[in-house]
């Protein structure tokens, strides 16, 4: 038997198996796809709620429908304030015993406090939702009857927030801050609200109309190009005032 000439094709009779011509990309397992819908459902609804959240803003429709609106209503840090605020919910009992109703007792016990030290009712400035969490503090907690219900702000200016040192630097006298309160809302203990009156702030802007007269002329005369109800427009009558100030 002659052996194979040189230029003569050799036959390979090994069974290994050929490379794959096609480029096709591989089929993705089920928790790639499971991953991929839950990214893309993630990412549809955080839109979505944006979306939400920035036309309720836009159309001036539902910002305070919940108080979870907080988180979606794009007016946060719209606008910087001379003042700090606090709110107090003042709960009347039976024998004429007051109690703060903003604050449940689970206060200290949060695992989790997203507001920091202070608590979701001081972010309330408008009053807005102040009713449902005090009505939520009673409904959770043992009290005598309730007769009634005051929504209270109590405002100071914000200078007086700086520490003694920074405060001794900046200005040579003593800090002796001063707090205004104004009665908000007084409710029913079951939420029926019997009377409200204007922010601290919007109260001293209508007198400081009221003390002017040129400002008083020029107000008849310009109509804004959005006008809305003023929360000036209500206030309290003066016996109100003075039993709750007892």
């Amino acid at each position: 038997m002659h052996p194979p000439q040189a230029d003569s094709p050799v036959t390979s009779t090994s069974s290994a198996p050929a490379a794959p011509t096609s480029g096709a990309p591989a089929k993705p397992t089920l928790k790639t796809r499971l991953t991929r819908w839950a990214a893309g459902l993630f990412i549809g609804g955080y839109l979505s709620m944006l979306s939400v959240g920035v036309g309720s803003h836009a159309m001036g429709y539902g910002e305070s429908a919940h108080p979870l609106m907080y988180y979606i209503v794009w007016d946060m840090f719209c606008g910087w304030s001379a003042q700090s605020h606090r709110t107090h919910v003042l709960a009347e009992g039976e024998s004429g015993t007051w109690y703060e109703a903003g604050i449940g007792p689970w206060h200290d016990d949060r695992p989790f406090q997203p507001y920091g030290d202070l608590d979701r009712i001081h972010y309330d400035m408008d009053a807005t939702h102040s009713p449902r969490m005090a009505l939520n503090v009673l409904r959770h907690t043992s009290h005598e009857p309730i007769t009634r219900i005051a929504i209270v702000e109590e405002v100071w200016a914000k200078k007086y927030n700086l520490p003694e040192p920074y405060w001794s630097a900046r200005w040579n006298v003593p800090k002796m801050p001063t707090s205004y309160y104004a009665v908000r809302h007084v409710l029913t203990a079951d939420g029926q609200l019997l009377n409200s009156g204007p922010a601290w702030s919007a109260e001293v802007a209508r007198r400081h109309v009221q003390d002017r007269e040129k400002i008083r002329r020029l107000a008849t005369r310009t109509v804004p190009l959005m006008a809305g109800p003023s929360p000036a427009t209500t206030r309290f009558e003066k016996p109100l005032f003075a039993e709750l100030a007892d």
